[in-house]
């Protein structure tokens, strides 16, 4: 629904008389002061102090050897690896990356997976350059195939 210009116009007059008629400089209550009121004093309990307990030694931490492992950054590294047709995957030398072949066969037509994969771990200042909080390695096929056909 559209309002009317000349509507709009004395709704916007009256609004704004309205508004300088509430609001006048020098109200009643601006002139007087008010009493400052003092918070009374805090009401206190008298009591008695209560006993604490040792904590029980924590049989989970003692389980596990005492505490968590430090935790480091694994250091630059380059591997070959196998990709064989079992099912399971084969860790790339010292690093901390396993390769394996597809979890399902690919359809007629589909690219063909290496059978040797080339993995390098590159460190922690690699990391940083490219503003990853996290592990930055390369994959490469080494089967000598130019493409996945």
């Amino acid at each position: 629904m559209r309002v009317p210009r000349p509507v709009a116009t004395w709704l916007g007059l009256v609004l704004t008389a309205s508004l300088v008629v509430a609001v006048q400089p020098g109200s009643a209550g601006a002139a007087e002061q008010w009493p400052q009121r003092k918070p009374a004093p805090p009401y206190l309990v008298q009591t008695e102090p209560v006993p604490v307990k040792a904590l029980p030694p924590d049989n989970v931490l003692s389980a596990s050897g005492g505490g968590s492992p430090a935790a480091s950054w694994p250091s630059a590294g380059a591997a070959e690896v196998q990709v064989g047709s079992a099912s399971q995957a084969t860790q790339a030398g010292g690093l901390p990356v396993w390769v394996g072949p597809p979890a399902s066969v690919a359809a007629a037509g589909a690219p063909v997976p290496p059978a040797a994969v080339r993995v390098e771990v590159l460190d922690h200042a690699a990391s940083v350059r490219q503003g990853v909080a996290g592990l930055v390695l390369r994959l490469r096929r080494s089967d000598r195939q130019a493409t996945a056909t």
